[in-house]
């Protein structure tokens, strides 16, 4: 996940899950964490440049995709089932409306 902090920086969050009730396997999970490293420096360096687009007015916003999207109109739902008002404001969701939440 990739959760924003401001204009050029944010917070990578990566997990691993293993499953399972066979023996431990370092081979498979040293070539898990290979792969892994092989496309994760692109999505970072492509990030990398759209925070500098942000910060310097290349572009004006980066566009969420359908699961982004998706993800986000489950956590305004929450604030609204619970009542807005009783939302820590530290903690709320900013209502936006969405192209694809209700597709």
């Amino acid at each position: 996940m990739v959760w924003p902090i401001d204009a050029g920086r944010c917070k990578v969050e990566v997990s691993f899950v293993k499953t399972g009730d066979g023996p431990a396997n370092e081979k498979l999970d040293a070539d898990t964490l290979t792969f892994f490293k092989s496309f994760i420096g692109e999505d970072l360096d492509a990030l990398a440049g759209m925070h500098r687009a942000l910060a310097h007015g290349g572009i004006d916003s980066i566009p969420l995709c359908w699961s982004e999207q998706f993800i986000y109109n489950h956590e305004q739902h929450i604030d609204v089932v619970m009542g807005r008002e009783n939302v820590p404001q530290e903690l709320a969701v900013v209502a936006v409306d969405l192209p694809y939440a209700h597709a």
